[in-house]
């Protein structure tokens, strides 16, 4: 089945959100202060596409592998099943975390994902034209999202988050914590084989 744009029953589908407290996300950035950063550049996988950008979005790991993968292995190319990488690209990242209060999230895996017409490709499909369709209209549902819940791209065993911008009164930074000294980052530089240089 290929993606197709959200049709016009898309909102009277019944969906119990999620309830998911901000001290499970996780966000790797290159800067300590300013986060959440909501961006609006549109050139992300569910960003606003239209001229306007009526919101933002922000984009979180449920896992250090997951924000690891999302950010800093992005756009990177495997070698011989691993990734040479500089040391500064890890040294000038820090990894942030939140408190504050609950997140109302549209899951879009499983069988939520299946009952709304929607599939896997959800997450790899380019260009992003029709993912940005479907979170503009996850944005529309006023009142009932504060974003939405889908299977990482880069590390499609777990999930990631997206928050669209109106959730940020509910997010509390916590920490900026260097990546290098972040508690699991050795674990997950050898489980993407890291290859220094």
């Amino acid at each position: 089945m290929a993606l197709n744009k959200p049709t016009s029953s898309f909102g009277k589908v019944q969906n119990t959100p999620i309830l998911l407290n901000p001290e499970k996300l996780l966000r790797i950035s290159r800067h300590n202060t300013g986060e959440p950063f909501f961006g609006r550049s549109g050139a992300n996988r569910f960003d606003d596409y239209r001229k306007t950008k009526h919101f933002g979005t922000c984009y979180f790991g449920l896992s250090l592998d997951v924000a690891f993968a999302e950010t800093v292995l992005h756009d990177a190319v495997p070698v011989q099943g691993g990734f040479s990488i500089a040391v500064e690209e890890l040294e000038n990242r820090y990894v942030v975390t939140f408190s504050g209060d609950p997140l109302h999230l549209l899951d879009l895996t499983g069988a939520t994902l299946k009952r709304l017409g929607i599939d896997s490709s959800l997450t790899t499909v380019m260009p992003n034209n029709l993912t940005q369709r479907w979170s503009v209209a996850v944005h529309k549902l006023i009142g009932q999202y504060d974003g939405f819940m889908y299977m990482s791209r880069h590390m499609n065993s777990d999930k990631a988050i997206v928050l669209f911008d109106r959730a940020k009164h509910k997010m509390k930074t916590v920490s900026y914590v260097p990546l290098v000294s972040y508690p699991g980052a050795l674990q997950a530089a050898m489980t993407f084989k890291l290859r220094f240089i």
